[in-house]
């Protein structure tokens, strides 16, 4: 039994980190680099992020209350490339550049399944890199 859970656990970790399409797989929808913030990192890969900078158009994110933290996010999305995001080791308040997918992008990493209300509009990012304090 033992021997079985490490080698789910390793083949669930091995396919969080195969399975990212390339970044010329599919189109940007901008050659501009936006910057985000994290604002809510929850349980099972629910990332948050808001655009801090940067041009979006408005109808791909939006104003969204956190009611469990009753706290209210402008230009919010939910990160939809949450397996690769969630490799990058960003913590709630770190500021990231990134660019855009045009097209929802299927990942195949294992998420639990675990509840946590985000916001309606979904991104997808590429490109995400850290940015300095």
């Amino acid at each position: 039994m033992k021997n079985s859970l490490i080698v789910l656990l390793t083949i669930s970790l091995w396919s969080c980190k195969t399975k990212a399409p390339a970044t010329s797989d599919l189109p940007s929808n901008t050659d501009k680099v936006l910057v985000g913030k994290l604002v809510v990192s929850a349980l099972c890969s629910h990332f948050i992020a808001v655009v801090e900078s940067g041009q979006v158009d408005t109808s791909r994110v939006t104003t969204w209350k956190d009611e469990s933290r009753n706290t209210t996010f402008n230009n919010a999305f939910t990160v939809g490339t949450r397996c690769n995001f969630a490799s990058l080791g960003l913590k709630e308040g770190d500021r990231f550049s990134f660019e855009l997918y045009d097209n929802e992008v299927k990942e195949t990493c294992a998420v639990c399944m675990a509840y946590y209300p985000v916001p309606d509009k979904v991104l997808y990012l590429r490109n995400v890199k850290k940015l300095a304090p």
